[in-house]
């Protein structure tokens, strides 16, 4: 009876794994869908290429040095050069899809751990993987990293239940520190991505809340004990920071280093409370003239709060008074692990409103919502059968519909609001070239290649419809800045056969408000957003691109050009 009940937990998990693949799959496939150039698919190398990682300058001192992530220039310089070729970058793009759906797997086992509800589990795993960060990471071949990042927080923190549970101490010291290795390397990768240890602990944290029996109460103890490492490792993380940065003497004068700021460290303590009022909006979030609407934190906290009521009164507690204490003490360890899933960035200067910094505290929210709604129609209907039933059936109708939503709009904003745009804007180049360049280059003459930049802010001539997504990341397009079209210039001349330097760093120059790139077999390049080139080199024949005649992208382009 047992092997039965095994068997048929176990074809279960495999659907579910099935399932939330696939899923998370569709949901992101517009990003590999294309074969183009995206935007920062490459930081330097592609566009250079034949450099050491010493020679990436700044970015190399920066990352190793001052911030101390040596894994994240590593993998920076091996993404780098898998997309030096242009079509290989869809290949890094797979392998976040597969990183998130892998992802996606490890987060449903890990909810099972603490909550047998497979089907609050899958459909979770599958929308918090949908998010708009999540969308961005696996638009961009180098943001690879910040969900590999994630990726070894999962593996590390099942490692640390799995030595909390066993029994024998070799095998719990050898987890212990194959999960402590896993998160170290996340923290030497992107520590953002390491801090969402705290959306799988609040996790672990609610739903041992009620204690029903000793084993529950066993995993209560783990949430301590899981925190307990996680504070030490952070904190022994930053002194090692502080010691790599005297023994090389490292310069923290400029740039971006990993040192604590606590100037006005108060205000942006205060300023989290907006930050919570403002990633609980989801996907409906919008950094840019973010408009404060309560709605979805209010009904968060109440459900929460109605959850912990309950849940208190079950476990024996009468007293009104002391009901709301402990609602209030859920409340404010809830608060605490949000900010510090948002912790490294307390350390920075200002606060940033960007879809990439929601990575650990959207889920945190999300997984509240999907928690007290589920709690609240079990534990307030436990003892009339038809109405649980019934809100049973709502509560998988409304998480279902919450995944479907989740994928749909995933698809729909990384379409149209990142590969869509930025694929317009690609083969625009291509043709510019094909039909201006090559009749040139087959002359042997040779070429200044004048590239004029589109407007910043998508100016009057270009203007998105109503349905496209057009907030910060989304809706930019490669003509914005002149280190994406050096990018897309270069990796369209590459597709046709021509390359655009020495087997070494080019020279790049900043003249008055152009941008030239030297050292190019065939000419020079200049980026600027002037009709008129002021910089010159003898006798060359100028070629014009001028970006701000592309034509507008409009809803659902991308999938009518497939």
């Amino acid at each position: 009876m047992d092997k039965g009940n095994d068997s048929s937990i176990r074809k279960e998990n495999i659907w579910s794994y099935v399932i939330i693949f696939l899923f998370l799959f569709l949901a992101l496939s517009p990003v590999i869908v294309s074969d183009n150039y995206l935007r920062q698919d490459d930081l330097k190398t592609g566009i250079w290429w034949g450099m050491s990682m010493p020679d990436e300058g700044y970015l190399y001192y920066n990352t190793v040095y001052q911030l101390v992530r040596p894994l994240c220039f590593f993998l920076f310089f091996i993404i780098d050069l898998l997309s030096i070729n242009m079509h290989y970058a869809v290949y890094v793009r797979l392998m976040s899809i597969i990183v998130v759906a892998v992802s996606g797997i490890l987060l449903y086992r890990w909810q099972l751990l603490f909550n047998p509800n497979r089907l609050l589990a899958m459909t979770f795993a599958i929308a918090v993987f949908t998010l708009p960060g999540i969308q961005l990471f696996a638009a961009t071949a180098n943001y690879f990293l910040i969900l590999f990042g994630i990726l070894l927080v999962l593996g590390g923190a099942l490692c640390w239940y799995k030595a909390y549970v066993h029994e024998a101490r070799s095998a719990k010291r050898r987890y212990y520190l194959i999960g402590c290795l896993l998160f170290f390397a996340s923290l030497l990768d992107y520590p953002l991505s390491s801090m969402y240890v705290w959306s799988l602990l609040i996790m672990a944290y609610l739903n041992t809340l009620r204690i029903v029996d000793r084993l529950q109460a066993i995993k209560k103890r783990f949430f301590y004990v899981a925190s307990a490492i996680t504070l030490s490792m952070t904190m022994g993380y930053f002194i090692f920071i502080k010691l790599f940065h005297f023994i090389f003497k490292v310069n923290l004068s400029y740039g971006t280093p990993a040192v604590i700021d606590t100037t006005h460290l108060p205000l942006r303590f205060v300023a989290m409370i907006n930050i919570l009022i403002l990633h609980a909006h989801q996907w409906l979030y919008e950094p840019v003239d973010p408009r404060t609407n309560y709605f979805p934190i209010v009904f968060i906290l109440l459900s929460c709060a109605a959850a912990f009521a309950r849940i208190h009164f079950l476990n024996g507690q009468r007293h009104f008074l002391i009901i709301a204490r402990n609602i209030g003490v859920n409340l404010g360890v809830c608060f605490i692990l949000f900010v510090l899933a948002y912790s490294p960035l307390l350390a920075l200067p200002g606060i940033s409103y960007t879809f990439r910094y929601t990575v650990a505290t959207m889920p945190i929210l999300l997984y509240l919502f999907f928690w007290s709604v589920n709690e609240n129609s079990i534990l307030y209907t436990v003892e009339h059968l038809f109405l649980t039933n019934l809100l049973k059936k709502f509560c998988a109708i409304l998480f279902i519909g919450i995944m479907l939503f989740g994928m749909y709009h995933a698809n729909m904003m990384t379409a149209d609001g990142i590969v869509g745009p930025q694929t317009r804007d690609f083969e625009f180049i291509e043709r510019e070239l094909t039909e201006k360049f090559i009749p040139l280059i087959k002359q042997h003459k040779r070429i200044a290649l004048h590239v004029i930049e589109c407007d910043q802010s998508l100016g009057k001539s270009y203007i998105y419809e109503p349905h496209v997504p057009n907030n910060l990341e989304y809706g930019m397009r490669l003509c914005m800045f002149p280190n994406h079209l050096i990018g897309a210039i270069n990796h369209s001349l590459m597709t046709l056969g021509y390359i655009s330097n020495f087997h070494r760093a080019n020279t790049v120059l900043t003249i008055g408000k152009e941008t030239i790139v030297k050292d190019i077999p065939w000419g020079y390049m200049v980026f600027s957003t002037s009709d008129k080139v002021h910089y010159s080199e003898g006798n060359v024949s100028v070629i014009t691109i001028d970006m701000r005649r592309v034509t507008p992208y409009k809803h659902l382009d991308f999938y009518k050009g497939l």
